[in-house]
């Protein structure tokens, strides 16, 4: 899901594959695919690579398809242990404008918001959705998940994978230390709502 360290995760995996960073070509503007059939193309012909689909984006659910075309492909999970700092975290980027995993954002002019519901609605329906639904897909085809947590990653300033242990030193990463309880005015509106929100 988007806010949950993809971007640190996906520059890591870069480095210790040795491969290129594909970034996130399903994100709105940045390639113009009209089908699922060029979407393969594509991803058939940039491989070996790091790619990051979130949930939310057009062919988010053909990550299958892609996946199938490589026997040697990786699926990395990146989540975070609090549904409602993800969900509250999206919006925080649209008031500021700034993606905060790079500098710490100046809230100072904010001082506490309160995150429209219409936001919330949009992210259980069309992020938080799609993302459990193709979870659950893949739980069922028994398909093998690298699961990263957000706050280990924050807290360890490095990644294990397959052994080896990478650094986010050198990478322009730092922990936001945003506390969204306190920024934002009806936290637990929207803690209670995601809680009672069934899949």
């Amino acid at each position: 899901m988007p806010r949950t360290g993809t971007t640190a995760v996906q520059t890591l995996l870069s480095k210790r594959y040795n491969i290129p960073n594909a970034a996130e070509p399903f994100a709105p503007g940045k390639y113009l695919f009209n089908s699922i059939d060029q979407v393969l193309d594509w991803t058939k012909q940039h491989r070996p690579c790091v790619i990051k689909v979130l949930s939310g984006q057009k062919y988010f659910e053909h990550i299958d398809q892609m996946l199938d075309q490589d026997s040697g492909a990786k699926l990395f999970l990146c989540e975070r242990e609090n549904l409602t700092d993800t969900c509250i975290s999206l919006n925080v980027v649209k008031l500021t404008g700034q993606f905060h995993f790079a500098i710490k954002p100046d809230l100072s002019h904010l001082g506490t918001v309160e995150i429209p519901m219409d936001h919330v609605h949009y992210w259980l329906s069309d992020i938080y959705r799609p993302y459990c639904n193709i979870i659950r897909t893949w739980q069922e085809q028994g398909r093998e998940l690298v699961e990263i947590c957000y706050e280990d990653l924050i807290k360890q300033n490095e990644l294990e994978i397959e052994g080896s242990r990478v650094k986010i030193s050198g990478f322009p990463f730092v922990n936001s230390e945003i506390d969204y309880v306190k920024l934002c005015s009806n936290y637990q509106q929207i803690q209670d709502l995601i809680s009672t929100f069934r899949v």
